[in-house]
């Protein structure tokens, strides 16, 4: 299991050195592998609180004012800095796979709060296509795929719960490494699709309840 989880935290942390420096995604200062704490990953001290418990299942600071209006807005300033930070990883080819409520943070920054995206650890780099001259057909693209690692059930695309229900069907551990490399979704199909359930459980805050 250690070793299984170094690997994990170190292709963890190159996939998100691979995205460069931003403010909208939580960068490792580095990682420990043959500690005798066991692995793990450090991150750099800032004033976080998880978008779970800005929530607070609608009664946490997002929703701390009467008016609509404002908390509309503030939904979708989230919604919007949610948004960039995904097209930023698909734009470098790495799918994040575990986007939900607990994948994002608010961190306190001196210009305000700023919406972060963490939780990488079921992400999984882009296999872009490479579309030769004679399958290619006029006003078609081949879409980026990526293989299946997990999604909170909640958040998980029809194409992502099909997928999901196929491995479970392995019969041993060998026919499941085998399922894992032939299983594949679109980054629209999982990860955007997973930011519209975000967006319907911070407009409907119960639904983020359940949710959880």
């Amino acid at each position: 299991f250690q070793q299984i989880r170094r690997g994990d935290i170190a292709r963890e942390v190159a996939l998100i050195a691979s995205l460069s420096t931003r403010d909208d995604v939580v960068q490792p200062l580095g990682a420990w592998l043959n500690d005798g704490r066991g692995p793990g990953v450090a991150l750099p001290f800032e004033d976080r609180v998880s978008l779970t418990d800005h929530a607070g299942g609608g009664k946490g600071a997002l929703y701390d004012q009467d008016r609509a209006a404002l908390v509309a807005a503030r939904i979708t300033t989230i919604l919007r800095d949610a948004a960039a930070a995904l097209g930023h990883c698909h734009a470098k080819n790495v799918l994040h796979g575990g986007v939900s409520h607990d994948s994002f943070v608010v961190a306190q920054k001196p210009r305000g709060p700023v919406l972060q995206l963490t939780g990488f650890e079921l992400a999984s780099p882009l296999i872009v296509p490479q579309q030769t001259r004679a399958s290619a057909r006029p006003g078609t693209a081949l879409l980026p795929t990526a293989l299946v690692r997990g999604y909170v059930p909640a958040y998980r695309s029809p194409e992502v719960d099909k997928a999901v229900a196929q491995l479970a069907q392995a019969a041993s551990k060998r026919q499941l490494e085998l399922r894992r490399v032939e299983t594949k979704v679109t980054a629209a199909e999982a990860d955007v699709w997973a930011l519209g359930v975000l967006a319907l459980n911070l407009f409907e805050p119960r639904r983020l309840r359940r949710a959880q």
